[in-house]
């Protein structure tokens, strides 16, 4: 028998926070800043995203570096991370040596000469908060 659930909100049994997720994972943490020297898909440089997630600040580190400062630290840095970058032919990649529990470091690489650049990425993370 076909079930359908029709709700506005699911929150905990208190009524003022999220439910907890059984055998899945969320996304605990988005973040989106454009390094950019133009603004890029209605994000202007150095700035966050609209759609960040769990980030308080981000900031630009240098050519190809991005900090995002978490709000609720990670448990771990055994988090699983992936990043995107809106540009052909660049890559995004933690930087897994300044990352920590309440920081996500990003590197931004041009994929064919290997130089750093300033682009539009993004980061996931899924694990579990502190």
């Amino acid at each position: 028998m076909t079930s359908v659930l029709n709700v506005d909100t699911i929150a905990d049994k208190a009524g003022s926070g999220p439910v907890g997720l059984t055998k899945q994972s969320a996304a605990k943490v988005l973040f989106g800043m454009n390094l950019n020297s133009s603004t890029y898909m209605d994000v202007a440089n150095n700035t966050l995203c609209s759609m960040t997630l769990n980030i308080s600040s981000g900031t630009d580190a240098g050519t190809g570096l991005a900090r995002g400062n978490i709000t609720n630290a990670m448990a771990s840095k055994q988090y699983i991370c992936s990043s995107d970058i809106y540009a052909a032919n660049h890559t995004q990649n933690p930087d897994v040596g300044v990352s920590t529990t309440s920081l996500i470091a990003t590197q931004q690489h041009n994929a064919e000469d290997k130089s750093d650049l300033d682009a539009y990425g993004w980061t996931k993370i899924h694990g579990d908060l502190a």
